[in-house]
């Protein structure tokens, strides 16, 4: 956990985040530089914007933020995207490059050599295999988040939304998780963005049981 006090660098960040949520965020120093980078670039695009949480998940850097400019958003999680990619390459710790690492207890970070044997938890390097997993995971958990999201619009959405933003909401959807599983076509995971894709539809239809 990071506070004003402990790491000053990240003061202008914690501010963002409402008092009332608890302002810390919930990653290692080594990718610190990379949270100061993406927070001045995304003040230039809204100088307003809102951070709800900063973690590190499956040993992934998770940033979720909002803006009230819904025409920015997708600039914004485009640079998002680009920072959380960034540090898929580094060691949650000190920076150097990183690759996934699993503790004797069954923990996932991402370390360098040094850092896995320095926090003498019996780390050891994992297959690439978990790096996809943790991807289709990922994927599946956004998908059904934003499944509850629409879901949850009260019964007279309708009368205070209009038409094009409820489109803009959907789009704002389906751009997400399209732009979760690009990183899987990118690497040519082509079965498993399938998987993703079938994955968080199964999610969405659980959902909508009774």
């Amino acid at each position: 956990m990071n506070t004003e006090d402990d790491h000053p660098e990240l003061a202008p960040i914690l501010r963002r985040i409402p008092p009332e949520w608890g302002r810390n965020i919930e990653i290692g120093p080594g990718w610190h530089s990379i949270l100061v980078d993406l927070d001045k670039v995304l003040a230039e695009v809204d100088p307003d914007y809102v951070v709800h949480q900063i973690k590190e998940e499956g040993g992934d850097l998770d940033f979720r933020f909002d803006s009230g400019h819904t025409d920015r958003y997708q600039q914004m999680r485009a640079l998002v995207r680009a920072a959380e990619q960034r540090a898929s390459h580094l060691c949650e710790e000190c920076g150097k490059t990183g690759v996934l690492h699993r503790s004797r207890d069954g923990a996932v970070r991402r370390l360098c050599v040094e850092c896995a044997a320095a926090a003498q938890q019996g780390y050891q390097a994992v297959s690439s295999d978990l790096e996809t997993r943790a991807a289709l995971y990922r994927v599946a958990q956004q998908a059904a988040a934003l499944h509850r999201l629409l879901t949850s619009l009260p019964p007279d959405a309708s009368r205070r939304i209009s038409a094009g933003e409820m489109d803009r909401v959907s789009q704002l959807a389906s751009h997400a998780l399209w732009a979760s599983t690009a990183d899987l076509h990118e690497r040519g995971e082509y079965a498993y963005a399938k998987q993703v894709v079938a994955r968080a539809a199964e999610l969405a239809a659980g959902e909508e049981a009774p």
